[in-house]
């Protein structure tokens, strides 16, 4: 085992031996070179903490004698650099290895890159892209949240696994969209082909104003719009069938949102804290609603249920506006009134559907004329008949 010896003062010394202790207990050695503190393996090396104070560093591709092959957990949390740039040769950077270098604008990334791990640069409030090299083939969801000023992530366009679509990170084969840089600001139009949106992949982008999720996508995913506080207009597509848990969480600024027809579940607190949603129809077709659905929602003053009575577990209105009801359609089953599960509940009075004019005209005996029929709540027009008596 290497050791280096000199005098930080008591904390660190204590700091400092409880770290070398539980090193030399898993096997591995443990060094200091200058600024950095590292772990090794005998072959390799991993930086494991770095005491210095530089705004711009150069991180080494050597230390004790060995190449760095690795960025380890935490390795450079909360330190106040602007920049860094990391060696050829090293492959990971760990667990929040960058987390909370709020003042950093700049990162170069190595080409031997092959990992960047969990909240590995979350917090880094100030870096507004970053540029992806050839060989990465695993970045974690959760790689840049927070990263409050960034605005597109770029691809090598050599790279495998991975590729860059106006600035969001998608899978190579393009059907899956991974990241929204979390400093996307205004409408985004998701293209037709990315049937797939992975969990959190826009939560906490705090700009976004409106997105439009096209035809192909049929689940919105877990925190898929988590905390997207300035959200206020949300395109669903038709053939959508769930919206899992989480989903559209503290979307504070979304007034209404228009669930397709073809919906069939609802997820745990999917709309909850949406502080301005003000009214929801729960299509025919939903047969589930997850706990919590819409809790918290203030403004929420109407609940209109197009079908049957669905699943629901608990506390799904819960914190609603000061005389919320529920509404259903007439003949629905599985609704009580005055109360169904604690909340007010009523019928909906059915609605004549009405006959469009089609101005003064000659009919002659035996043709037919087609009449505009307005249907103003949830009868089909496949079940409504009409007859009409002429004369001459």
């Amino acid at each position: 085992m290497r050791v280096i010896n000199f005098f930080f003062g008591y904390p660190f010394v204590l700091l400092a031996f409880v770290v070398l202790s539980a090193l030399v207990q898993s096997g591995l050695n443990a060094g200091v070179e200058g600024d950095y503190v590292f772990e090794s393996s005998g072959l390799y090396v991993t930086i494991t903490g770095y005491n210095g104070s530089d705004t711009e560093i150069s991180i080494p591709s050597t230390l004790g004698g060995l190449p760095v092959r690795g960025i380890g957990d935490r390795a450079f949390q909360s330190k106040r650099m602007t920049r860094a740039v990391i060696p050829e040769g090293v492959e990971s950077i760990g667990l929040r290895a960058f987390y909370g270098c709020a003042a950093m604008t700049d990162i170069v990334l190595s080409h031997t890159l092959l990992s960047i791990g969990q909240d590995a640069f979350s917090g880094c409030f100030s870096l507004t892209s970053i540029f992806v090299p050839s060989y990465v083939s695993s970045i974690h969801e959760s790689a840049f949240n927070t990263c409050r000023s960034m605005t597109s992530i770029h691809v090598d366009a050599e790279n495998p696994t991975y590729q860059s679509v106006g600035g969001l990170l998608v899978a190579r084969d393009g059907l899956q969209l991974l990241v929204c840089p979390r400093g996307y600001e205004g409408h985004l139009t998701i293209p037709d082909e990315l049937g797939v949106i992975v969990s959190s992949a826009f939560a906490g982008c705090e700009k976004l104003t409106r997105v439009t999720l096209q035809s192909g996508l049929d689940t919105v995913p877990p925190y898929a719009f988590l905390s997207c506080i300035a959200l206020e207009q949300v395109d669903l597509p038709a053939g959508l069938k769930s919206i899992e848990n989480w989903a559209f969480q503290q979307c504070e600024l979304l007034e209404s949102i228009k669930l397709p027809a073809s919906l069939e579940q609802i997820g745990v607190a999917a709309f909850s804290g949406c502080l301005s949603l003000s009214e929801i129809t729960i299509p025919q077709g939903v047969t589930a609603v997850g706990g919590a659905a819409f809790q918290g929602c203030v403004e929420l003053s109407t609940a209109v249920f197009e079908g049957h009575a669905p699943n629901m577990s608990v506390q799904v209105f819960d914190g609603a506006a000061v005389g919320f009801s529920i509404f259903h359609r007439p003949g629905a089953d599985g609704f009580s009134s005055p109360l169904w599960l604690g909340y007010p509940c009523e019928m909906l009075p059915n609605q004549v559907p009405v006959l469009v004019g089609i101005g003064n005209r000659e009919v002659v005996l035996g043709e037919s004329i087609t009449f505009p029929v307005l249907v103003s709540d949830g009868d089909s027009l496949q079940s409504l008949s009409y007859s009409a008596n002429g004369g001459e």
